[in-house]
């Protein structure tokens, strides 16, 4: 509500006239029964203080939703990598790999770069198990070799 006067004339109106203006903001005098500051109408749990939103409809509130759109993807993690955690944006590719942002969470792989993805990190995974099993190999020569060298001197 604005109400001014105007002793002076200078906003065009005659001295000593008012001028009013009321203006209802929408659901301004709507009841606020948990006291959140969103008046129930606009408030999913209008009676926990915690809560206001659910934006993927799933009945837990966002602030205490690890993923407010629903789409598989903790918030944490899209933020970290720059995604939108109120959109669901799991089919997406954000690098352009031909990986899903949903395939890079789920193999742990970065939705930004393209030389990271779920093939990429199976290539690197199979490296280190032929390293391994290399390594364990070659001991397991070495260890049989001088084995039969002591079993020799011996005889």
């Amino acid at each position: 509500m604005i109400i001014t006067r105007d002793l002076l004339g200078i906003n065009g109106l005659p001295a000593e006239e008012f001028q009013w203006n009321f203006t209802t903001l929408p659901y301004s005098y709507a009841p606020d029964s948990d006291h959140d500051g969103y008046p129930d109408p606009l408030d999913d749990f209008p009676n926990d203080p915690t809560e206001w939103i659910d934006t993927d409809s799933d009945g837990i509130g966002d602030n205490s939703d690890d993923d407010d759109d629903g789409d598989g993807m903790p918030d944490k993690w899209e933020k970290r990598y720059g995604l939108n955690p109120l959109l669901d944006d799991a089919e997406e590719d954000l690098d352009g790999d031909g990986y899903s942002n949903i395939e890079e969470y789920r193999e742990g792989t970065d939705p930004k770069d393209p030389s990271s993805h779920p093939g990429a990190i199976n290539w690197v995974l199979w490296a280190a198990v032929l390293i391994v099993v290399t390594i364990v190999a070659v001991v397991a020569m070495v260890a049989l070799a001088r084995r039969k060298e002591h079993e020799r001197g011996w005889e």
